[in-house]
């Protein structure tokens, strides 16, 4: 006859009261509030109007909690001849815990996993107009061998064609003056349907330092969300290389036109008051003509995406094509040092 051992239920206890709870909650909201960024610790979806935690921000949350963070590639494929590169990222969140005894005793707070590969849209391909495009490539192009979408997009007078300009003319597209690289002036314009064409990336091994942090930033940032429980005031940040991949189209701009509410119409005229408002051509031409000064002195990415940043978000799209031109002359020679 075998003897039944008491059972004990165990209940797990509440750690926190619910007051301290509350309190800790509401000094993570007010820090957010307070101290974090638009645009350089956080960004807004346009389309949802969520949160998406950036690097920085995730440092100054981590940091505010006194917590750490190791990070661990637990897995990788690099295949330089097929041009395929993918990375697994594990980040452990820990609290360097001082005891009695002056020693420091880590525990794990949490954890995230992130990952990143070439085959991903924004590296397998790149959006070009077909001004942009070399000879054999504008071939292809013509031949209906790439996805295309027409967009709005600020681009030279003289790649425009004799139909465009007169377009040009007749709808009274913006104009600006700008200035090239030897301070020769010329004009640009806001051409309002570009055809941008999403053509193969033939330069994808250089971007695998980028893949590389990507893959890290995505489970650092997933691992700082889970371990502050801010879950619901963030969303995983999945953009923090600048690129034209998920803009708004001119169909998508337009039927968001046409579904303005008064209550948008409100927004914008408020936006209006405070000096949000869509920036000028003219302001727009002379942020462009100081990013193309400076952009040649950047010495190394951290400068040129710092620059980047300091772009207001009117004028990001007509400095890009400097930047990623930029972005592959410092990353080639960062390979060959």
């Amino acid at each position: 006859m075998t003897e039944k051992k008491n059972e004990i239920e165990v209940i797990p206890s509440q750690v926190l009261t619910t007051k301290d709870a509350i309190q800790r909650r509401s000094a993570l909201e007010a820090y957010v509030k307070e101290c974090l960024i638009q645009d350089t610790d956080f960004s807004v979806d346009e389309r949802t109007e969520k949160k998406n935690l950036l690097q920085a921000g995730a440092d100054k949350v981590l940091n505010l909690y006194g917590l750490t963070s190791r990070v661990e590639v637990v897995k990788q494929v690099e295949d330089w001849d097929k041009g395929f590169f993918h990375y697994e990222v594990k980040t452990t969140i820990i609290w360097p815990r001082k005891m009695e005894d002056g020693s420091i005793r880590e525990e794990i707070i949490a954890e995230g996993m992130g990952s990143c590969n070439s085959k991903e849209s924004k590296y397998a391909y790149r959006w070009m107009s077909r001004a942009e495009m070399p000879k054999e490539t504008q071939a292809l192009a013509d031949k209906g061998m790439f996805k295309t979408e027409t967009r709005e997009k600020n681009v030279p007078w003289f790649t425009l064609t004799d139909e465009e300009k007169e377009r040009c003319e007749k709808e009274g597209w913006k104009k600006a003056d700008a200035e090239s690289k030897g301070g020769k002036v010329y004009v640009r314009v806001d051409h309002p349907g570009v055809v941008m064409y999403r053509v193969p990336n033939e330069d994808i091994c250089d971007q695998v330092n980028t893949i590389l942090k990507m893959a890290k930033k995505r489970s650092y940032v997933d691992a700082t969300i889970r371990a502050t429980k801010a879950g619901d005031l963030f969303t995983q940040d999945l953009e923090d290389i600048p690129n034209t991949e998920g803009r708004k189209t001119v169909k998508e701009k337009e039927k968001a036109k046409a579904k303005e509410t008064p209550k948008d119409s409100a927004k914008e005229t408020a936006k209006e008051a405070t000096g949000e408002a869509e920036l000028t051509a003219e302001k727009k031409a002379e942020i462009v003509k100081v990013f193309e000064a400076n952009v040649v002195n950047c010495k190394d990415l951290d400068g040129l995406n710092e620059l980047y940043k300091s772009v207001p978000k009117g004028a990001k799209e007509a400095v890009y094509a400097m930047y990623s031109v930029r972005y592959k002359e410092l990353t080639k020679k960062d390979k060959q040092e």
